[in-house]
């Protein structure tokens, strides 16, 4: 009779740290998943030596869609050194062409020298500039989309950039 109770209770107390650990593992899954943004696609790009160097004056990016059906943003951030970046300003062209051919372009400009604490974040004694070029885009078709970023800027080295970084998140309620 006694020994049936050991039993009993080995295998509750078993069952028990079984239950408990699979509750665990399903909740730290879950809260892992909370911190991403919509499963983004990020795409980055860094710069040799802080230099966003003439020849690099158009970047490409490009990306997988697979949800036709959704509306998406699409963003830059550019991680710099404000202190040390040798331009007030930076004028760009963003061209995006989806699988079809079909093109589209946005102008912009990065005011680098800005203090804007919607837009810009310190980033660990640098700065992260977010541009969006693209607020709601309907990618309808299905297949690699290219972005490139066009830095209208003069023909000289620019200096104090050490990343840029394409973000497309998919929009909720699209």
């Amino acid at each position: 009779m006694i020994q049936q109770l050991r039993k009993k209770n080995i295998i509750f107390f078993t069952s028990m740290i079984i239950i408990a650990t699979s509750c665990v593992t399903i909740t730290s899954c879950n809260k892992s998943q909370l911190g991403k943004k919509n499963q983004d696609i990020v795409v980055t790009h860094e710069f040799p030596n802080t230099n966003w160097a003439f020849e690099e004056r158009v970047l490409t990016f490009d990306f997988d869609n697979l949800d036709s059906t959704s509306s998406y943003q699409i963003s830059f951030i550019l991680n710099y050194d404000k202190q040390n970046v040798t331009m007030e300003e930076l004028p760009i062209t963003v061209t995006l062409l989806s699988p079809d051919g079909m093109e589209t372009f946005v102008t912009s400009t990065m005011r680098l020298k800005e203090n804007n604490s919607e837009y810009m974040k310190d980033d660990g004694g640098m700065t992260e500039l977010e541009v969006v070029a693209f607020p709601k885009k309907n990618l309808n078709r299905k297949g690699r989309y290219i972005v490139k970023i066009y830095r209208k800027a003069d023909k000289a080295d620019n200096y104090g950039f050490n990343k840029l970084s394409l973000r497309v998140s998919k929009l909720k309620d699209s």
